[in-house]
């Protein structure tokens, strides 16, 4: 998902970062020029810090800086990634690609009757 933001003049598409609490439905949002994993590793700790409690577990989706191999029994997450969701104590758990139900509340990719 992209949204035009305002920096110095320029009007770059920029990343939108949304995750979702499952069972409070609470979401966060917030806008990165780029996504990459500084980027994406930034945005989940400024999140948690928002939230004012990490959730377990943590479903990245499947975005290419946070997850190398999208698999639901033995995911391959970026170094960096895992790193961050060690410190925090937490698993992650990429949705399955094929299996649009394991997305996020928030995802469009999410059938419209599950949100």
């Amino acid at each position: 998902m992209t949204a035009p933001i305002l920096i110095d003049g320029i009007e770059p598409q920029a990343r939108v970062f949304v995750p979702s609490m499952g069972v409070s439905g609470r979401i966060y949002a917030e806008a990165t020029p780029i996504q990459k994993i500084e980027d994406s590793c930034a945005s989940h700790v400024r999140c948690f810090e928002d939230m004012g409690w990490v959730p377990q577990p943590v479903v990245p989706d499947n975005n290419k800086p946070a997850v190398i191999e999208p698999s639901r029994h033995d995911p391959v997450l970026n170094e960096t990634h895992a790193d961050l969701l060690e410190h925090y104590g937490v698993q992650g758990f990429p949705p399955r690609a094929t299996k649009p139900r394991d997305k996020a509340l928030v995802d469009p990719d999410r059938p419209a009757a599950d949100r």
